[in-house]
């Protein structure tokens, strides 16, 4: 399940990165681009909460509180940062999405090292 969910988002982020929204296209491809954000903010979502159930299963209470805890204070964080490092990329002619994408391609590599369920 985290290595569907990893291809996908990877998939997806670097798909979204690679039609370069911008203003100037109309029609589907302005269609295209709103169901892959869409499709970005539901994965997000949803691999936040197959997170929060893993760590639930796995982990003994005092350990994952404190997972779950750092999970919410992350999330929170990034997007407070999230203006900061859009600039910082929009200066660079690099779309935040690839980076995330590809940190999601390194993701793939490190699933071995998960517990199992």
């Amino acid at each position: 399940m985290i290595t569907r969910l990893i291809v996908i988002s990877a998939a997806v982020h670097l798909c979204f990165y690679f039609v370069q929204p911008k203003v100037k296209y109309l029609g589907l491809t302005n269609g295209v681009i709103l169901v892959l954000g869409i499709v970005i903010r539901i994965l997000m979502a949803y691999g936040n909460t197959f997170l929060a159930i893993y760590s639930i299963e796995l982990f003994p209470t005092s350990i994952r509180h404190f997972a779950l805890g750092m999970l919410g204070f992350i999330t929170k964080l990034m997007y407070m940062l999230s203006f900061i490092f859009d600039e910082f990329f929009t200066e660079r002619y690099i779309h935040p999405n690839f980076i995330i994408g590809i940190m999601f391609v390194g993701c793939y590599f490190l699933i071995p090292k998960l517990r199992e369920t």
